[in-house]
């Protein structure tokens, strides 16, 4: 995944890498004209444990001039299944703080395929990814949860695709339309299948 930051003139590129024998995420910047910009960086770091970790996305914060990437993690499927973790970073990709899980406590079973956008009127984000907390009865649906600028939770996480989506809902994609502040989120529906 990529985003590019306008004020620091460069990309982030992230991605799932499987060199440390476990799948980890990990980051380099690049310069417009596709120059490599330092050495790759593991994005998750020490705080990430021993764990696999999943389908990166990546936003630039327009107010803050940093990333936010997100991913899908195992580091409590024991008993939790795959979990939202998100880490910010600044345009050198340095760490802002540590790791923190998005999707709530109550999300028990796999939430996975996270997806992010930045809302630059409201300063926040909205991630949105497959959640299966109710997967005997509805199937996956679209959940998402709104953050702060800092990473910190704006509420509780919601289902996104609704009482009519009583099937398995995919991979969700989300924009911010900075003319309406509003987001749209997008998924695959099996409703129809």
């Amino acid at each position: 995944a990529v985003a590019w930051s306008p004020l620091a003139n460069e990309y982030l590129v992230v991605w799932q890498d499987g060199r440390n024998g476990q799948q980890d995420i990990y980051g380099r910047r690049v310069s417009p004209g596709g120059f490599v910009l330092g050495g790759d960086f593991k994005v998750t770091g020490p705080g990430g444990g021993a764990s696999d970790e999943w389908a990166p996305a990546v936003v630039w914060n327009g107010t803050a001039n940093e990333y936010l990437v997100v991913w899908q993690d195992a580091r409590n499927s024991a008993s939790r299944g795959w979990d939202v973790y998100g880490q910010r970073l600044s345009t050198a990709g340095a760490p802002t703080g540590g790791n923190f899980r998005i999707s709530s406590p109550a999300a028990t079973f796999d939430d996975t395929n996270p997806a992010v956008s930045w809302n630059g009127t409201d300063n926040q984000y909205l991630v949105v990814w497959e959640d299966a907390r109710a997967v005997g009865t509805r199937g996956v649906d679209a959940y998402g949860r709104r953050l702060s600028a800092a990473g910190v939770a704006q509420g509780a996480d919601f289902r996104i695709s609704g009482p009519d989506a009583t099937s398995d809902d995919w991979t969700p994609a989300v924009a911010w339309n900075g003319a309406v502040d509003q987001y749209l989120v997008v998924w695959r529906d099996d409703r129809h299948s």
